[in-house]
């Protein structure tokens, strides 16, 4: 084999591994268990939405009586008072209240095709009727029609199908409707036979009865499924440099009318070719059916696993400006301070500014994790810190010194106000220090430090700092978002409980 002919193989075979290669992820396997509080909240926003509307759109309508029609670009007009009770909801079970004073529908396309059989004068006689009228408007004034039902839902491998359990209305008998037909178009007699058909119909009772029950139940049914495409959809953040998605696969219910999405968490960063890793759900139903609020649920060892990624990537480190760390900036300032603790910062200037770049060696080991009052949950752990001091010379930022601590004690996590936040309870460090060459080629150097002294006051900083993620919502449809709201470590299981907002 020739040399050109090696070079074109060996090129097709970098070409072929980049261009299938995909970014080193943690792969969490994981649920979203929606509790009937927050379906509730679901329904009473659109309750709000239509009773705020001036027209409410409904799905096409057919009927067989009397005539075979279908009814398309159907809006009801308002004002409408519609009342959900969600009580029962742990049964499946929706209550649903209407309240429409003054009735009043436009229907934008009407057709009739139907053949009716009728004897006249003793001879049986076959009537083919066709036709369609645009723009037609029934109203009922002072209608006063109040629907009440209770309709019962299921979950299929097709998803939610809403029933009604029971359905009534009752209206002002008294009032007289008014019917547009707009314009139709037909065999002759039609028209006046649409007329006196559509004056009948609002008048039956059982008609009106029949069309509300399908007209809501079509409605709901359209709640539903944006529900499910809602809860369906997969979601991507980005949290630092790294991506985050939620990628939803199958939906199912829970006793207790619980809502269940099974899915897989995916931690990436782009470009990133270590760090791998996957974690099984490990924890039964039993531990599903016994979520008593809304929120994500994962297997207990997930923040251990995402600090190994984290740590992996490079992601528990970040550089730190000597100015924002009030305990140096004082020792800055202080000579006599200076002298007893790190005599080597009198060789400079009061306003020299450092960098401190932070970071673990190794991943930190988390221990078992507990809840803590008032929200937010702690872990013990034990890392070793490492802070590598940047000092300037020579116009330039040159390695000044290295230092390290074994630390123990707990690591908080609380999300509040739209972050969460990690900050740490730490036992008494042992710091040590390396002066690193690159800088004592520079100049003499006075590598004595206290670190006792100085270890405290890592310490005290360390203790105070908080280190803030925000931490998204995700929008549930066009009025409701999702919001974290706590971290809780259970027995057997992480979870994160939601909160679901109304937003404009």
């Amino acid at each position: 084999m020739n040399k050109s002919m090696k070079t074109l193989i060996l090129m097709a075979g970098i070409i072929s591994s980049s261009a299938f290669a995909a970014d080193s992820a943690l792969q969490i396997q994981g649920d979203l268990i929606i509790h009937p509080t927050q379906v509730a909240t679901f329904f009473g926003i659109a309750a709000s939405q239509i009773d705020s509307a001036k027209s409410w759109t409904w799905d096409n309508l057919s009927f067989t009586k009397p005539y075979k029609t279908s009814w398309s670009g159907v809006v009801a007009n308002g004002p409408f008072v519609v009342q959900f009770d969600s009580s029962n909801l742990a049964n499946q079970q929706l209550g649903f209240t209407m309240t429409w004073a003054s009735p009043s529908i436009n229907v934008g396309d009407f057709e009739i095709h139907d053949t009716i059989s009728q004897t006249i004068g003793g001879v049986p006689v076959t009537v083919h009727l066709d036709g369609g009228c645009t723009g037609m408007n029934m109203s009922v004034p002072n209608g006063q029609w109040v629907v009440k039902g209770h309709m019962h839902w299921d979950f299929t491998t097709n998803g939610f199908v809403p029933s009604w359990d029971d359905f009534a209305l009752t209206t002002n008998t008294a009032a007289a409707p008014v019917i547009n037909l707009g314009q139709c178009s037909g065999q002759p007699g039609l028209i006046q036979a649409l007329q006196s058909t559509m004056n009948s119909l609002l008048a039956d009772q059982s008609w009106l009865q029949s069309t509300l029950n399908q007209g809501l139940l079509e409605w709901m049914q359209t709640q539903f499924v944006g529900l499910q495409n809602a809860l369906l959809a997969p979601r991507t953040v980005t949290v630092k440099s790294s991506v985050i998605s939620w990628n939803p696969a199958t939906m199912s219910t829970l006793k207790g009318g619980l809502i269940h999405i099974a899915g897989n968490f995916v931690m990436t960063k782009p470009g990133s070719l270590v760090g791998a890793d996957s974690l099984a759900r490990n924890y039964t139903d039993a531990t599903l059916a016994s979520v008593t609020e809304s929120g994500f649920v994962m297997p207990k060892d997930t923040m251990q696993h995402i600090f190994n990624y984290m740590y992996s990537n490079g992601e528990l480190q970040y550089r730190l400006n000597s100015t924002s760390v009030s305990a140096f900036t004082s020792l800055m300032n202080n000579g006599f301070l200076q002298f007893f603790v790190w005599p080597d910062l009198l060789n400079f200037d009061s306003s020299t500014q450092f960098y401190f770049d932070l970071a673990t060696q190794g991943s930190p080991v988390l221990g078992d994790g507990n809840e803590m009052q008032g929200g937010g949950s702690s872990y013990n752990f034990t890392t070793t810190m490492l802070a590598h001091q940047w000092a300037p010379a020579n116009g330039q930022y040159v390695p000044y010194i290295d230092f390290s601590s074994p630390v123990t004690g707990k690591l908080q996590a609380v999300i509040s106000n739209g972050n969460l936040n990690l900050s740490m309870v730490t036992d008494p460090l042992n710091l040590s220090d390396v002066f690193r060459p690159e800088f004592g080629n520079l100049r003499w150097e006075n590598t004595w430090i206290a670190t006792g002294l100085l270890g405290s006051s890592v310490n005290d900083y360390l203790n105070s700092a908080v280190y803030s993620i925000p931490v998204p919502t995700w929008q549930l449809g066009s009025s409701l978002s999702l919001g974290m709201r706590d971290i809780q470590v259970w027995t057997q299981s992480f979870r994160i409980p939601l909160q679901f907002n109304q937003t404009k």
